[in-house]
């Protein structure tokens, strides 16, 4: 039986492999081709490429796909709107995966709704600024930035796609740095030093995608702390474990 698996969560390769030691073929589907470890198998297979809510269902058809399973980022508004849709459309269940909150509050973080009002929130400090949000969103931070005559670094997915929209924005690259986190408090620290970052703009990507650590390394060097809110999840059932996830998955499929 054949399960789509929209990725973009640390713990994709986890939930594959769950799935796959109940005998589910897994299609892991991702939008970049960032290293992933999803251990490939007869049963664990991987595309690449981003997919309109057309390209999703008609993939569906085509691997004649029974579930989809949507470990995509807590922030990826539009994936989780495509994956509900096209189930509903093709009459087949559909899976959240969402890792747990890990956001805290108090002196020195500073929420915001929107990327755009925490672009207004880390220029307001008037200090270097370091985006750990992603790259999909550069536009308000970059735009503000550059009219305030604030540094702003990036750091990003080393591949193509991060790359390119980071220079579409007119962000040098020598002010980027690439990796594949989650990163330590070291990691952070270093980079915060590396920059003189006065100001860290972050999403809540829970203790998988290692918020607490960022929010601790802010605190040694005292940076503010612009966190932007998780968006509310459009899914009826939403699971924050992987064996939850599996017997969800188990409970309704043959």
């Amino acid at each position: 039986m054949n399960l789509l698996l929209l990725a973009g969560a640390s713990e994709t390769g986890s939930i594959a492999k769950a799935l796959s030691l109940e005998g589910f073929h897994v299609l892991v589907s991702t939008v970049s081709d960032f290293p992933m470890e999803i251990g490939l198998s007869e049963l664990v297979t991987r595309r690449v490429g981003a997919l309109s809510a057309e390209e999703l269902s008609a993939l569906c058809v085509e691997m004649n796909v029974a579930a989809i399973v949507d470990a995509t980022h807590p922030y990826a508004v539009q994936a989780h709107a495509n994956a509900k849709d096209s189930a509903q459309q093709l009459g087949v269940p559909s899976f959240r995966y969402e890792r747990p909150s890990a956001a805290s509050h108090g002196q020195g973080i500073h929420p915001a709704m929107s990327h755009e009002e925490a672009a207004k929130l880390a220029v307001s400090f008037k200090r270097p600024i370091l985006l750990t949000s992603g790259t999909r969103n550069l536009e308000p931070y970059a735009t503000l930035a550059r009219s305030k005559g604030i540094e702003l670094y990036v750091r990003a997915l080393d591949c193509e796609d991060s790359r390119d929209a980071i220079v579409r924005r007119g962000i040098p690259l020598e002010h980027c740095e690439f990796g594949v986190g989650p990163f330590t408090v070291e990691d952070n620290i270093r980079i915060m030093e590396k920059f003189d970052i006065g100001v860290l703009v972050t999403k809540d990507g829970g203790v998988a995608g290692g918020l607490p650590d960022k929010l601790e390394a802010s605190r040694r060097m005292n940076c503010q702390v612009v966190l932007v809110s998780r968006p509310v999840a459009c899914f009826d059932d939403v699971y924050d474990d992987i064996p939850s996830l599996v017997r969800a998955v188990k409970s309704i499929l043959p």
